[in-house]
């Protein structure tokens, strides 16, 4: 279950399903699990951007990190929602998967030197991923670009 499934995709089952699917994971995901704790059933797509290539870019982004990137994004997205367990309390994260980075509102930079975020957007990135963090006030705003 996952507190947004009316609204649009919600990728919380799938961080269950990508280790059976894909085998075994990086042993960070272990630390990035823990850290989200409930914070995945918060999760739910905006209309616009589910993947573009199959699985959501979140659970691979996440599961699949080979470098602290996952454990990164888990830790800034408890510093913006310190309180969460599940069905009591918590923000909703809404996650947008882009196919251009310069989709994620006040991205500059680029893929050979790296991209830099805004005063709103707190941007983390490894060799596979750039995501980019915004906090509204309805939720959470988490964008994705998968590096090719």
């Amino acid at each position: 279950m996952a507190m947004y499934e009316k609204e649009g995709y919600c990728p919380n089952n799938e961080f269950v399903h990508y280790p059976m699917e894909n085998g075994p994971v990086p042993v960070l995901w272990e630390r990035t699990r823990e850290i989200l704790g409930d914070r995945t059933g918060y999760m739910v797509y905006t209309e616009a951007g589910n993947s573009y290539y199959g699985s959501s870019y979140v659970v691979d982004c996440l599961v699949g990190s080979t470098t602290t990137l996952g454990v990164e994004v888990a830790c800034k997205l408890r510093d913006l929602i310190q309180k969460c367990v599940y069905a009591e309390t918590g923000r909703k994260i809404l996650v947008t998967d882009v196919i251009n980075p310069f989709q994620m509102p006040g991205l500059s930079g680029n893929i050979d030197t790296g991209f830099i975020g805004s005063d709103k957007l707190f941007v983390l990135e490894d060799n596979r991923y750039v995501v980019g963090i915004t906090d509204e006030e309805d939720a959470v705003h988490m964008y994705l670009f998968k590096k090719q």
